[in-house]
């Protein structure tokens, strides 16, 4: 369990005989059942095993270590993003730019996006964006300039200066407006050429609106 060192005032662990990490953390988390902490080190949040051991580095929202969504959570290797489990393993290799959690089995993914910055808030724009599954497969492929995360069975994306809706397999069986969402159709959109999107994934459905 953890405990703080009242001399230096850092974190460390122990069990009911003895010390088994020596206090060296700002933060200390417990472990999880599957012996997986976050501590805050002096180089910044790390998940560590039993022993002390760096497992992973995760990756740090609103300054604090990802939250697991449907069992996976972000991590940063080499400054690219992918995705663990609560054990510690790597998932989903880090071979991403960005990344935003997993919803509804999918996650937005970027290459070539960069972090821009708002005061203290930031956001990654630029690149190309699309999204994966699970497995790590990239099931709708990486042509947008900007994907949002799935809600409800669909998900934004923009492409060519438009607004796309994405509808999941089966969630729109023909096209329609998708109310409160997208204002109106864009009948001359090239890829209306293309309806329904079909993927590794099944079809997608899209609905094309006007500029946002």
């Amino acid at each position: 369990m953890p405990f703080e060192d009242p001399q230096s005032g850092l974190w460390g662990y122990r069990s009911s005989q003895h010390i088994a990490i020596a206090a060296s953390c700002h933060i200390a988390g417990d472990f999880n059942q599957y012996g997986i902490a976050a501590v805050a080190a002096d180089e910044g949040w790390q998940y560590i095993d039993t022993n002390g051991n760096v497992v992973l580095i995760p990756f740090v929202y609103d300054n604090a270590p990802d939250v697991f969504v449907e069992n996976l959570a972000r991590y940063v290797e080499s400054d690219k993003i992918g995705f663990c489990d609560e054990r510690g393993q790597r998932l989903i290799a880090a071979r991403y730019d960005f990344a935003r959690p997993f919803s509804q089995g999918l996650a937005a993914v970027c290459t070539g996006c960069t972090r821009q910055y708002d005061g203290e808030h930031y956001s990654y724009v630029g690149g190309r964006w699309g999204y994966i599954d699970y497995l790590g497969n990239e099931v709708i492929p990486l042509r947008f300039e900007a994907a949002e995360s799935f809600a409800a069975g669909r998900a934004r994306v923009y492409l060519d200066h438009t607004w796309i809706a994405l509808a999941l397999p089966d969630t729109l069986p023909q096209w329609q407006t998708l109310q409160g969402f997208l204002p109106k159709l864009v009948m001359s959109h090239p890829l209306l050429d293309a309806a329904p999107f079909e993927t590794a994934y099944g079809q997608f459905y899209l609905d094309v609106g006007e500029e946002a």
